[in-house]
This record gives structure tokens, sequence and C-alpha cells, in this order.
């Protein structure tokens, strides 16, 4: 697994999805996207409807469910995965965490007042292969200066003039 995640511009979009964050305040977007030549999944946050800033940064899939299955019996929170977003965010982690819950790696823990355990990964990694192997490529557009502008054309989209004023 590669330590930097290529840009979001250079992955096939697998799926597209909102779900309620751990608090259930607001709605948060992500993409699952492959990279076509190792097969690698990756997860992205897209937005936030509460309006608290994230890092979009992609992460692999595999290192959050890697990140899940080594607490063990302990219960896993957004702290669990505060390393795979080192110098990012703080709010970042905690949403990826509310993607696993939508994605069924990590399930609320019976019987406590806070925390998860993991949750079916088998389950999650049959669901995106069915993705893959069904050649799913969704057509997403990011905002950029204020417009939709497809993810491919992103990277070359010319600067906001400067306002006066």
């Amino acid at each position: 697994m590669n330590d930097k995640a290529p840009p979001i511009e250079n992955l096939r979009i697998i799926k597209v999805a909102t779900c309620p964050s751990l608090s259930r305040a607001s709605q948060i977007t992500y993409h699952l996207a492959l990279k076509e030549d190792d097969e690698q999944v990756y997860l992205r946050i897209a937005g936030n409807s509460g309006g608290g800033l994230f890092a979009k940064e992609c992460v692999a899939l595999d290192a959050i469910i890697t990140a899940i299955q080594d607490q063990g019996d302990q219960p896993i929170t957004g702290k669990t995965l505060r390393p795979l977003f080192r110098g990012k965010s703080a709010n970042t982690p905690g949403f990826a965490l509310a993607v696993a819950r939508d994605l069924g790696l990590i399930v609320a823990r019976p019987g406590t007042d806070g925390g998860y355990q993991g949750g079916n990964a088998q389950r999650c990694r049959e669901a995106i292969a069915a993705l893959i192997a069904a050649g799913t490529a969704i057509p997403v557009a990011d905002p950029v200066n204020g417009r939709h502008v497809p993810m491919a054309k992103r990277a070359t989209a010319a600067p906001a003039p400067a306002r006066r004023g």
C-alpha cells in the first residue's frame, strides 16, 4: 500500500453515498474509488452538511479496516483512525468512522454508552467486489471556484479571479 494516496481524479468512483455523522447532527457524503492498476479501494470524504471542516484526501479502505481490526476488544472511536489522517482536520477521523459504520465495518458496542466494535469487513469487501465486477464508474462533480467541474477537469480548472473590495 502506498503512503501517499493518488488524487481522486486518477481513480474510478465506484460508490457515492451519504450517511449520518456519528452524532447524527449532519450528513456525510463520501466516495469509494478504485485505483485500477492495483485494485486498491480508497475512501474520500466529499461533503458534510453541518459545515465542519474535513480533509478531502483519499485513504486506503484496507488501512481503515486494519486499524479497526487492530483494536481487538478495545472500543473503536474516532481516535482509532486518527493516525491515518495525521496533520489533517480533526473532524476527518470521526467522519471516516461514520462511513465505516455505514459500510458495516463497525457496529455499536452492545450494553455500552459509547464506542463501536468491529463489524463485518468480509460483507463490505464482497459488496465492493460486486461494484468493481459490474464495472461501476460514477461521474462525480466537485465544486471548484463556486461551480461544478467534473473530477477529471478539476486539476486543470483555472483559478477564480481575485475579488476587488
